[in-house]
């Protein structure tokens, strides 16, 4: 492990623009997380977990925005990129899991065209290769007969089984960094596995005595502050 930090958080402050005025969300938060390393942040529903998880990606939406610091990755800071640089960081070098899995999940298209499409679009693989990879991934997260899952539509699965697919979505183009929502019950020894050594790894998980992002996380810390 390295000494620069793959994702660097610097004395960073969020707020988000309301009627009545701008409402601080995350008042200055600071934390570096390293290549290999995993790191939870826990805390009370509201405390701005999924702000500080969104804003790494900047999905802050339209009401949203920094209003100090700096966020970096991989020395980079994010707020600079334009909308070219961004959406090739996106999805290849930083991979988001979101609490609702269908609001990763495209509802007309097929599992399989929806998991094929990510290192076809960001890595420019053929096919047959994304094809070879993406039942890879779907034998990873533990899916049975990961062919036939591949045909099917999201609201052909169950609940759990598409929480299987949005992680096997995040995990196939390998990315340095993995986001997660909030904690996941349908992470598998095998793709925790290749999470934790193959990329850095921050999550967000409610603060509950067997809370995932504290037992399987290198580090955890508590977020008291922030409303969102």
């Amino acid at each position: 492990m390295t000494d620069a930090p793959l994702l660097e958080f610097r004395d960073v402050g969020i707020a988000y623009a309301t009627r009545a005025g701008e409402v601080p969300v995350i008042p200055a938060l600071s934390f570096r997380v390293s290549a290999g390393e995993a790191m939870g942040l826990v805390g009370e529903s509201g405390c701005g977990k999924s702000t500080v998880a969104l804003s790494i990606v900047r999905y802050l939406g339209r009401a949203g925005r920094l209003v100090r610091g700096r966020i970096l990755f991989e020395g980079r800071d994010l707020a600079t990129l334009d909308d070219e640089e961004l959406r090739a960081v996106r999805g290849r070098r930083i991979a988001m899991v979101y609490q609702d899995p269908m609001a990763s999940l495209n509802p007309v298209m097929t599992v399989g065209r929806q998991l094929m499409e990510v290192p076809m679009l960001h890595e420019g693989v053929g096919a047959a290769t994304a094809h070879a990879r993406a039942i890879e991934m779907l034998r990873e997260v533990k899916l049975s007969d990961p062919e036939a899952v591949m045909a099917r539509y999201p609201h052909q699965l169950s609940g759990g089984q598409q929480q299987r697919i949005v992680i096997a979505m995040a995990l196939i183009a390998e990315p340095a960094l993995l986001v997660m929502d909030e904690r996941r019950r349908a992470w598998t020894s095998p793709s925790r596995r290749r999470c934790w050594t193959s990329s850095g790894s921050f999550g967000g998980g409610v603060a509950r005595p067997s809370s995932s992002s504290v037992t399987t996380s290198g580090r955890s810390f508590a977020s008291a502050t922030g409303s969102g």
